[in-house]
């Protein structure tokens, strides 16, 4: 049963449009740099159809989804929101736990359209431990104020700091969450059989970082490109190029699209065996706090929406935005931060964005 709810996690999240990573995780309007094809709305609703047929003919005979009278948190209100958190993950050499992924989700269930707002890793904020500043990234790691550091994972802890903040800078309260760590994304990528991407100039990391603490150099011509799983993680990861850390927000776009597109390709029978391939392999590597009904509940509201329904969003410090660049010191060292353009801890203009982002959602035409 738990492959089984693994796969449909997996389904869910691809017919929304919420792909990851991680982080992951998260499209502009559909936008891609290059000219990406979309999938048709027809295309999109076959393959919920499908899915859904096919995991209810699964499923006959132990219970009875349809039937199941499962209300999700904010249906009430139309509107469902999530957080999606990206972490490096136990392999990850440094900073295994840094969330550098945090999109907030809202899910409007009356038009089925869907926004993705990227938080930017380096914004500071107050640690709820007492301890003065932090990176917003840092949130998930920490432990309950007078407990010593945790050696495993932080679990629905580090999920709770990073909920409270957000919630605190957004507006948002988010009810459902989803982490995915790096090494999960690069098995999805492989065993997907990679992705193609279009690289709009040439790009190029002098201070990639490498698995031994040090700097490699890290490039990639302008042009389309086939990626396997760890070069699609390099491209998600590397930061010090034009744009900076904005820049790889949208390469995790691009990443979380063209993965959405080859599970799109899977809605035949004969995709099912590389389908459980898929959520076999990330059991370690994805967490959800959604339960079984929840989610096919979600599917079921989620029924009709196509790639045109997703709006994508970014909270910048580029010109016009709501963020400015800011420093602070750190252990006698000067860091590099994000901090409100209003001011340290001044999150009205952030909010106010984002409940226009969430209006105009609301009031979109359903289609």
């Amino acid at each position: 049963m738990r492959i089984l709810i693994s796969v449909i996690i997996l389904s869910a999240i691809a017919l929304l449009g919420i792909s990851t990573f991680s982080g992951v995780l998260y499209q502009r309007g559909i936008i891609y740099i290059g000219d990406i094809p979309k999938t048709s709305p027809e295309a999109s609703s076959a393959k919920l159809t499908f899915v859904k047929k096919t995991l209810d003919t699964i499923l006959s005979g132990t219970q009875n989804v349809e039937n199941q009278q499962i209300i999700l948190k904010g249906e009430d209100t139309d509107q469902i929101n999530f957080l999606f958190l990206g972490i490096g993950g136990e392999e990850h050499v440094s900073g295994k736990y840094l969330t550098d992924t945090i999109i907030v989700g809202v899910f409007i269930p009356s038009n089925k359209k869907t926004a993705f707002i990227s938080i930017p890793r380096d914004l500071l904020v107050l640690s709820p431990n007492g301890g003065g500043y932090t990176r917003i990234n840092a949130l998930y790691a920490m432990p309950p104020k007078g407990e010593p550091e945790d050696k495993g994972s932080p679990g629905s802890r580090g999920v709770e700091h990073t909920k409270k903040t957000i919630a605190a800078i957004t507006g948002i309260q988010a009810d459902y969450y989803a982490i995915i760590d790096l090494e999960g994304v690069e098995e999805i990528v492989s065993i997907l059989g990679g992705i193609n991407i279009a690289q709009n100039y040439n790009l190029k990391d002098s201070r990639f970082p490498d698995k031994n603490y040090g700097y490699e150099i890290y490039e990639i011509k302008e042009g389309w490109r086939y990626m396997n799983g760890e070069d699609a993680v390099k491209y998600i990861r590397t930061r010090h190029t034009q744009g900076g850390d904005f820049d790889r927000m949208k390469r995790q776009q691009e990443v979380a699209m063209a993965i959405k597109n080859k599970i799109d390709g899977l809605k035949s029978l004969s995709g099912l065996p590389k389908v459980l391939s898929l959520y076999e392999a990330i059991q370690d590597h994805f967490t959800t706090n959604l339960k079984f009904n929840e989610i096919m509940r979600l599917m079921d509201l989620a029924e009709g929406a196509n790639d045109s329904s997703i709006i994508l969003e970014r909270i910048t410090a580029e010109q016009g935005d709501v963020l400015k660049y800011d420093s602070i010191i750190w252990n006698g060292i000067r860091a590099s931060v994000l901090s409100p353009k209003a001011g340290r801890e001044e999150y009205s203009e952030i909010k106010d964005k984002i409940e226009t982002i969430v209006t105009n959602l609301k009031s979109a035409d359903t289609e």
